[in-house]
C-alpha cells in the first residue's frame, strides 16, 4: 500500500506548485496542529477539509473531498478488516463483517469525526457554518482525512492514527453490536445501497393459548428480504433485521462475484 501511496501521490501533481501552510484557512493549521503532523503537501489536507458546498465560497478551492473520501474508504476498510481480522482470531466470517459494519458506519465516523474537531475545521458554505452537521458528511471527511494521511505519509501513518481510536473503542462497539440493533444496521446500509427504507410485516401471530412466537419478515418494496422469530413484535423484528443483513451482505458479495467474472 506504500508503494502504491506514493504513486499516486507523485503521479500528475509534481508539476504544481505546492502552497505553504501559512497560505491557507486556518482552520487547516487547526487541523494539523490537532493531528500534530506534518504534511509534504498541505492541499492534501486542505482538500481533505472541503466540502463541495465550499467550492462557491473560495475559487482558490477546486477540488472537494470526495475523492479523497472514496480513497479514504477503501484504506478504513482493509484497516479495520485487517484489526478485526488479527484481534478476533475465533470468529467467523458473519461476526467480522458485523463487526467491521459497526466500525466503519456513518455514525461511527461522525463520532470520531466530531472528537477531533472535523466538524469545526470543516471548510464548508457560510450557510452551512453554525449548524450541525449530518453524519454522512463529517464520516466521509474522516475517510478523505485517511486519505490525505495516506497519500502524503503512507500507510503506517494511517495506522498509526487509526489503530488506537479502535483500541479505544473496538470492544464497546462490537458488543453493542453483538447484542445489537439490527433493525437500524440494516436500514443504514440499505438506504445508502438503494435509497430505500426497509419494512417489516407481521406474517404470523400466535394464539392466545399458545406460546408466545411472532414471525416477521423484512421486506424491501415488495421483495421478502429474510424472515425472524420471537417472544415479541420487537425482538421478531430485530431477528428478521439480523438474518436479512446476512442474506443482503451475500447477495452484494455474489454480484461482485459475478462482476469479476464477467471482466
Amino acid at each position: 500500500m506504500i508503494a502504491i501511496s506514493q504513486r499516486i501521490h507523485t503521479r500528475g501533481r509534481s508539476a504544481k506548485q505546492k502552497p505553504s501552510l501559512r497560505q491557507m484557512e486556518p482552520e487547516v493549521a487547526q487541523a494539523a496542529a490537532v493531528l500534530d503532523m506534518q504534511f509534504a503537501r498541505w492541499d492534501l489536507l486542505r482538500e481533505a477539509l472541503s466540502h463541495r458546498s465550499y467550492l462557491n465560497e473560495d475559487a482558490s478551492a477546486t477540488e472537494s473531498n470526495e475523492r479523497l473520501e472514496f480513497l479514504g474508504d477503501a484504506a478504513l476498510g482493509f484497516i479495520v478488516a485487517r484489526y478485526l481480522f488479527d484481534r478476533f482470531k475465533d470468529a467467523p466470517e458473519g461476526q467480522l463483517t458485523r463487526r467491521r459494519m459497526a466500525l466503519v458506519s456513518n455514525q461511527t465516523l461522525a463520532r470520531w469525526a466530531r472528537r477531533i474537531g472535523l466538524d469545526r475545521m470543516l471548510l464548508i458554505s457560510k450557510g452551512e457554518r453554525g449548524i450541525e452537521l449530518p453524519d454522512r458528511v463529517l464520516g466521509g471527511a474522516f475517510e478523505a482525512l485517511l486519505a490525505a494521511i495516506l497519500l502524503d505519509r503512507g500507510s503506517a501513518a494511517v495506522e498509526a492514527f487509526l489503530v488506537p481510536i479502535l483500541d479505544a473503542e473496538a470492544d464497546e462497539l462490537v458488543a453493542r453490536t453483538m447484542a445489537g440493533n439490527f433493525k437500524g444496521r440494516l436500514q443504514e446500509i440499505v438506504q445508502e445501497r438503494e435509497r430505500i427504507t426497509p419494512t417489516y410485516q407481521t406474517l404470523d401471530t400466535p394464539e392466545a393459548d399458545q406460546e408466545r412466537r411472532f414471525t416477521v419478515a423484512v421486506m424491501l418494496d415488495d421483495h421478502m428480504l429474510a424472515t425472524g422469530q420471537g417472544k415479541s413484535k420487537q425482538i421478531a423484528e430485530q431477528a428478521a433485521a439480523e438474518a436479512g443483513l446476512a442474506v443482503y451482505i451475500a447477495q452484494e458479495r455474489a454480484a461482485a462475484d459475478g462482476e469479476d467474472e464477467d471482466n
